[in-house]
């Protein structure tokens, strides 16, 4: 496989970057096809890959730590090396970024045809907490990754109350909180359906308020 990604490089042929992080190459192979100058560090390892695949399958310092016989800081510290490289520095023409994740940590567009494409889908399923996570991850919202809280049952719950054409003070009353936190909580996942998560709002009627408003 290693000699595949240096033949790839010579043909001048794409090298996908979900290949290399499912078979992470030789230091010595990553160091021709991320050649290193002042303008390239931090360097690319094959670890510092390992460590980004279990990052980016949404494994915490701990869990990535465990995997590979390292301590939790010695992790954080290679995580933010090889994190650092893909977010400020220099990246190959011929290596093609595939992972949502690091599109958007690139500021890269991000565009999705699988999993769930409609907040109507959404409802009808009403996905686990880890359903949600793994949707979550699959499109690019990874913890690490400039992700904080993401789509959660309770989230759906909400807004199945709202679909129910309930008021926003008939649903604070039953959940014990203020009319303007159901609303402010409603526009903020409107904003993460559409903005993190791509799924398009075919239920206009539930979010009478622009996106934008949520900040």
């Amino acid at each position: 496989m290693e000699n595949t990604f240096l033949t790839q490089k010579a043909n001048g042929e794409k090298i996908l970057i979900s290949e290399l992080l499912a078979a992470p190459p030789s230091d010595e192979v990553l160091a021709e096809l991320f050649p290193y100058s002042k303008n390239s560090k931090p360097h690319i390892t094959q670890l510092g890959l390992k460590i980004l695949k279990l990052r980016l399958d949404g494994k915490d310092n701990e869990e990535a730590g465990k995997e590979l016989g390292l301590t939790r800081n010695q992790v954080e510290g290679r995580f933010q090396n090889i994190k650092a490289k893909f977010e400020r520095g220099p990246i190959p023409d011929y290596i093609e970024l595939d992972s949502p994740a690091l599109r958007r940590l690139r500021g890269l567009e991000v565009t999705f045809t699988e999993g769930y494409m409609k907040l109507s889908e959404l409802l009808r399923d009403m996905p686990s907490d880890q359903e949600l996570k793994e949707f979550a991850i699959m499109r690019g919202n990874v913890p690490g990754f400039g992700t904080k809280r993401m789509l959660n049952h309770e989230d759906l719950i909400l807004v199945q109350k709202k679909q129910a054409v309930k008021r926003n003070a008939t649903i604070a009353r039953e959940l014990g909180v203020r009319p303007e936190s159901v609303r402010f909580r409603l526009m903020w996942i409107q904003n993460v359906l559409k903005r993190k998560l791509g799924v398009q709002i075919d239920l206009p009627d539930l979010f009478p308020f622009e996106a934008d408003e949520a900040g």
